[in-house]
């Protein structure tokens, strides 16, 4: 760089040979005698401070020296100071500026991407998260659906079927419910099977009878054999259920045990189960009542045709 400020400075020089000399202001053409001036770093030409407005404030040498005496200060004359453009462009710093500038936009172009590939990676998680959600959402229906198919299927095959209890194992099961059945008025053509539910446990005469299923040709008959063999007289400590899946079993053993809860507490009342509600004779019909025994408001009287109480 002081290559070029030399030459740049020599040739400013030679270029005009009407430029003042070296003891005379470059602005006024004046010797500079002992007047307060400044020496170009340049060309060593001066010029008086009071010729240079930007300058005229400093009006003692003291001054002056304590400005120009700063390290790293050099004033440069108007002919020589627009040669410093020079300086900046010397070889080999522009390009590695451009360098710098494309390292730069590399590195701002990576944290870019870097931020791009971080939010895509919690958008994955994000997306993952959500569509393990869906298949464990969709698991529950699928099962829910299957579990209610399941349900809905054993309980159409059950429609048509009816279950006798307390019926004594001693004796031909066949005969005792076909005489039933003829006694009541049915025909024995209608049942599609009779079956004992359970395994035998053979442990003595006081155990409990297996129930007894009556496959019907259709459901109407089997209401029909419901209705008509719970007011059998003649049928003695034994009843008749529909077929019931566990689930509706349960109910039916829990609206049973509430059925009596109830009625220990309120003799006076009626109670009792049909079609898997729990019902209370009054003022002349059945209608039905919650857990507590309480009659909801404006109830239906319930059809005193339905399957009879247990």
């Amino acid at each position: 760089m002081s290559t070029q400020q030399d030459g740049a400075g020599s040739g400013s020089r030679n270029s005009s040979s009407a430029r003042p000399g070296a003891n005379q202001c470059i602005r006024c053409s004046k010797a500079i005698g002992k007047k307060l001036s400044l020496k170009c770093g340049t060309c060593n030409l001066a010029a008086h401070l009071l010729c240079m407005p930007e300058w005229s404030d400093l009006t003692s040498s003291a001054e002056l020296n304590h400005v120009i005496k700063r390290p790293g200060l050099v004033w440069y004359c108007p002919n020589c100071h627009p040669t410093l453009k020079e300086y900046f462009p010397a070889p080999g710093v522009k390009p590695a500026l451009d360098g710098i500038d494309e390292k730069l936009q590399h590195i701002t172009q990576l944290l870019s991407e870097n931020s791009k590939i971080t939010k895509s990676f919690a958008q994955v998680a994000a997306d993952q998260r959500t569509a393990e959600e869906e298949v464990r959402a969709a698991t529950l229906r699928i099962e829910e659906r299957s579990k209610k198919e399941s349900s809905d299927r054993e309980k159409c095959e059950r429609k048509q079927s009816a279950v006798l209890h307390n019926i004594p194992e001693d004796t031909n099961t066949h005969d005792t419910i076909f005489e039933y059945l003829q006694a009541l008025g049915f025909d024995c053509r209608h049942v599609d099977s009779i079956s004992r539910v359970g395994r035998r446990t053979n442990r003595g005469a006081q155990d409990k009878s297996r129930p007894v299923k009556i496959k019907f040709v259709s459901e109407v008959i089997k209401i029909d054999f419901l209705r008509y063999y719970n007011k059998w007289e003649e049928k003695a400590d034994s009843f008749a259920t529909p077929d019931l899946t566990k689930e509706e079993q349960q109910r039916e053993y829990n609206l049973r045990c509430r059925r009596r809860d109830l009625q220990a507490k309120n003799e006076s009342n009626r109670y009792r189960v049909r079609n898997g509600e729990l019902q209370q004779h009054h003022r002349g019909s059945w209608v039905t009542v919650d857990d507590e025994g309480n009659i909801p408001a404006q109830t239906p009287a319930s059809s005193t045709n339905s399957t009879a109480a247990r």
